[in-house]
């Protein structure tokens, strides 16, 4: 390149303008993003709040759609037991309405034979004073007094027994009525059970998204406190953080523990084969493990 031509001297403060206006840019970037880690925290703390509060809103709101569940289960065992009374009952319903009609016949009839036997007695009665000596209106009159006699002992019987009846009658139509009324609340509840169902979900969704967001926002924030995350960016390193909930399910925490107790001495050894990005030089690597060996007697185990 000949930097005497004419086009690259014309070109050149072209370039240094826009090298600066792309440095300054650099810096605000720089600049703004020292900010960023405030920002992310006051963010984490709002959505810890929200979290703590979409966490409450859905564990009331499963507690409450248990509940209803519950109450709906029960009311369900009590129908089906009211249903199958019912299938008897209306058996026998029709078998006491005939009873009913047949001793409401008969009670009605010697009522009316009493009132009879009542009306006539009342005739012959005075002429039994009238008359004397009179032997056919003597036995007349006896006739219908044993008779009522027998009808006023019949008759409460007849009506106990109406009443009985008339009572299951009653009894079998209540319990119909009870019926009609639990399907109707049967109907509520799985009314209500469905209007639980859906509040349940979208405040399941929305908990989900605040916690999604949350461990977002979390990770990004440890991401942003460690202190090798401008390295791992430089050389095209994955960002992980090991969260608080690693355990010894991990595989690599298992393969470390299993090294750490049985390599002994020959950690050093193994420490020259560890790939390190960036690649460290043998004076580095020297350098650590004499800092390791000094600071943690690492030497010393196992003799």
């Amino acid at each position: 390149c000949d930097c005497t031509s004419l086009s690259y001297v014309f070109i050149l403060p072209e370039c240094y303008y826009e090298a600066r206006q792309t440095l300054n840019s650099l810096r605000i970037w720089l600049s703004e993003d020292t900010k960023y880690n405030d920002f992310i925290q006051t963010s984490l703390k709002l959505l810890e709040e929200k979290y703590l509060e979409a966490k409450k809103a859905f564990e009331i709101n499963k507690s409450q759609l248990s509940q209803i569940e519950r109450r709906a289960e029960s009311h369900r065992f009590q129908l089906n037991k009211l249903e199958q009374e019912n299938e008897i009952n209306e058996k026998k319903y029709e078998e006491f309405e005939t009873r009913l009609n047949v001793k409401e016949r008969e009670y009605i009839s010697k009522r009316l034979t009493y009132e009879v036997y009542e009306e006539q007695l009342n005739k012959y009665l005075p002429k039994s004073n009238e008359t004397q000596d009179n032997i056919d209106n003597h036995l007349v009159i006896e006739r219908f007094q044993q008779d009522l006699k027998q009808l006023s002992k019949e008759l409460p019987k007849l009506k106990s027994q109406v009443d009985a009846i008339q009572t299951r009658i009653n009894y079998f139509k209540q319990r119909k009525d009870e019926l009609i009324e639990m399907r109707n609340e049967s109907k509520r509840l799985e009314h209500e059970i469905q209007l639980a169902l859906e509040d349940k979900i979208l405040k399941e969704n929305y908990f989900n998204r605040i916690q999604n967001c949350r461990d977002i926002i979390r990770n990004i924030y440890k991401c942003r406190k460690t202190n090798d995350l401008p390295q791992k960016i430089f050389y095209d390193l994955p960002v992980h953080i090991k969260h608080d909930g690693d355990t010894e399910d991990d595989d690599l925490f298992r393969a470390i523990r299993i090294v750490s107790r049985y390599i002994g001495r020959d950690w050093s050894r193994f420490y020259w084969q560890l790939p390190f990005y960036p690649t460290r030089g043998q004076e580095e690597m020297s350098k650590d493990i004499k800092h390791i060996d000094e600071k943690y007697h690492r030497g010393d185990v196992f003799q």
